[in-house]
């Protein structure tokens, strides 16, 4: 058996609080189906849609709107094929701009800095491990990796993006996942805030996972 529902948008958005809105789940025969989910759109105009998927930073992010490696969605848009990456490895991202590598685990409270080989560094290699334990709460656990890159003048990406899973209008940042599901709330952390420190104490370009 499978089970399956339908949402009208137009009678979604008339709503002030959408929690109202019932939504019956009907059960009918597999009729051969495998395991997943199957989502169909289906709109007035499907012209909006198709603009905004085939836009990279709209389309990979919601292709990788899960940190899960058993979760793959895939999109067909007018005859193309993509599908979810399962291997987003932060060091394939312009490797001639890294400057640092950062991680940190809630589970053993350890930040670990790896330098890049970087002209800026001065020839400075190897890991620095830290104990951060200050404002950590139990209720909650914490992981977060980060590229952190140097692109000045002289000091470019060297070529094009690789995807649009880490571009917000037009600048790198890093994705913010609560519970292995993208959040996007700049609020809660925005990498442009470090654009109002002095430019030589700040690191504001940088891509990763939280």
């Amino acid at each position: 058996m499978t089970r399956q529902f339908s949402i009208n948008y137009y009678d979604i958005v008339a709503l002030e609080d959408v929690s109202d809105h019932i939504v019956s789940v009907e059960e009918a025969a597999a009729n051969g189906m495998t395991k997943g989910t199957v989502i169909e759109i289906n709109l007035r105009d499907p012209h909006l849609l198709i603009e905004y998927l085939s836009d990279a930073k709209n389309r990979d992010k919601v292709l990788n709107s899960f940190i899960d490696t058993g979760f793959n969605i895939k999109l067909e848009i007018d005859g193309q094929h993509f599908a979810t990456k399962q291997n987003l490895a932060l060091a394939a991202y312009y490797p001639g701009s890294q400057m640092f590598h950062v991680r940190f685990s809630s589970t053993d409270k350890k930040m670990r800095f790896t330098y890049g080989d970087h002209q800026r560094l001065n020839g400075a290699t190897g890991t620095e491990e830290f104990d951060f334990e200050e404002g950590l709460s139990n209720q909650f656990a914490l992981e977060i990796e980060l590229m952190i890159f140097d692109f000045t003048s002289g000091n470019g990406r060297g070529g094009r993006d690789l995807d649009g899973v880490f571009i917000v209008s037009k600048k790198i940042t890093p994705l913010i996942y609560i519970n292995k599901n993208l959040f996007h709330n700049f609020d809660l952390f925005d990498p442009e805030s470090l654009r109002y420190s002095q430019s030589g104490k700040s690191l504001p370009q940088m891509i990763g996972f939280v």
